[in-house]
């Protein structure tokens, strides 16, 4: 058996050129060479703030396991009623109900309730000791850094709707969560940077910043 063929048309995909042009089109500077090296400065900027983040991830984990902190049972429970809101928060953005879940999962409420709790305790500790840290090391977030980290979670959930921004931004129990997220994100920054051997290494000379403060905290 043979087939026969005829080419009726040749394409040849068109690349854009590398060149001074490109690099203002695509990175908003002049030439080819700012652009690779805005690329290696934001490239650098990310692997160091990979790095900063895995040390205090490890020096949290150390501190939990070596701190003797007493967890009221209150807690936990608040801690498994959080983690329950959160996932049913989750579902209801992704337009799933909450008794389809339990039915795909084969699982009953009081079933995933347990879940939480096994790991409740090993959270609300991490919390506690973080919250620790940042009292004795004067790491308490400012009116205003909670403020703009409060319009930042409404605009990130809701955008230009001003109405719905207006009561998020009003509303305390926000306040209070943007807090909680501010003291364990200047916890971790603290404990990356007092268990990194050598801090030098993280200084930015393009930013006269440490690389993990100027760009690591904007991506947060």
């Amino acid at each position: 058996m043979t087939f026969k063929a005829s080419v009726k048309d040749v394409k040849i995909k068109q690349v854009p050129d590398l060149d001074d042009d490109l690099a203002k089109d695509v990175g908003g500077v002049d030439t080819l060479q700012a652009l690779r090296d805005k690329l290696m400065h934001s490239l650098r900027h990310r692997a160091l703030d990979d790095a900063i983040s895995d040390l205090s991830k490890r020096a949290v984990a150390s501190l939990v396991t070596t701190s003797e902190v007493e967890i009221p049972k209150l807690l936990i429970e608040r801690q498994v009623a959080e983690e329950l809101r959160n996932l049913q928060g989750k579902l209801r953005d992704q337009g799933l109900e909450w008794e389809q879940y339990l039915s795909a999962r084969g699982k009953s409420e009081d079933e995933i309730r347990e879940q939480f709790r096994e790991t409740a305790p090993g959270t609300v500790k991490t919390k506690l000791v973080l919250e620790a840290l940042a009292e004795k090391e004067g790491l308490t977030p400012t009116a205003d850094e909670v403020s703009m980290a409060v319009f930042q979670m409404a605009y990130d959930a809701f955008g230009d709707d001003k109405d719905k921004l207006n009561k998020v931004i009003l509303d305390p129990g926000m306040r209070a969560v943007a807090t909680e997220v501010l003291v364990n994100t200047k916890a971790l920054q603290f404990l990356g940077r007092a268990c990194d051997a050598d801090p030098e290494s993280a200084k930015c000379d393009q930013c006269a910043s440490d690389a993990h403060d100027s760009e690591g905290e904007a991506q947060e």
